[in-house]
């Protein structure tokens, strides 16, 4: 699971990171933790590695504050789960306007970010089992997540390549990108998005596949690739 906490006073970032790694041994839930100072510096790391699975932030920060943060989240693709945690008891009603996962008071931490951990990682769990959707006007036709190995620019068109067959789809590779959860997929370069759940292994070249393909992978992109395999891995575990 990995998380990004944002708050400006240094003893709130650092209590709310100490709860968020014991409840994690509490339940057996691995995490990947990143603090920040800042909404400015979240921004940038978003632009520069990618969006987190979830994102505890506080209301009332120096520059840019909690809520221009969580509406500038909701704009990005990936469907974040958005947690306050803050001393505004008042701001509770607004924040859930903005389709935040929780709201925890500052006085209340310790026990509900891991009531909020729990129902984080039931969410996920049940999430593994999402599907992609291809709807033409002659057939509607799904697949599970977890059953696709890449999808891969071929021309004007997008080859969907799953476990038992493959699919030709009208649509432009990045077209397909802007419609699939961030969390299980990553460019390999710039013709092919793999699938995480079908990686078995990161090599200087490519990408090693459960069924023994191997996808190359660009060079300005294979820190990100490795990174981001490693972080699915261990949350996996």
């Amino acid at each position: 699971m990995k998380i990004a906490v944002v708050d400006d006073e240094p003893f709130f970032q650092e209590e709310i990171v100490r709860i968020l790694n014991e409840s994690g041994k509490k339940l057996g839930i691995r995490m990947n933790i990143v603090s920040f100072d800042s909404a400015k510096q979240l921004r940038q790391e978003i632009r520069e590695n990618g969006m987190f699975s979830v994102y505890f932030l506080d209301y009332s920060m120096e520059g840019e504050d909690g809520f221009g943060l969580a509406r500038y989240l909701n704009s990005l693709e990936g469907h974040p789960y958005i947690i306050f945690v803050t001393s505004y008891d008042e701001m509770a009603v607004d924040a859930y306007q903005l389709n935040i996962f929780r709201f925890i008071p500052k006085t209340e931490m310790e026990s509900r970010i891991q009531e909020a951990v729990e129902s984080l990682s039931r969410e996920c769990r049940e999430n593994d089992g999402r599907y992609y959707i291809l709807a033409t006007k002659d057939r509607i036709e799904r697949v599970a997540y977890q059953d696709i190995l890449y999808f891969r620019k071929e021309g004007k068109y997008t080859l969907l390549q799953a476990s038992e067959h493959w699919i030709s789809i009208r649509k432009p590779l990045r077209e397909i990108w802007e419609e699939l959860p961030k969390e299980f997929f990553v460019f390999a370069n710039k013709s092919c998005i793999v699938s995480l759940s079908q990686t078995m292994g990161v090599h200087e070249r490519y990408v090693s596949l459960s069924n023994g393909e191997k996808i190359s992978i660009s060079r300005s992109r294979h820190r990100t690739v490795r990174d981001k395999i490693f972080e699915y891995w261990q949350a996996k575990r």
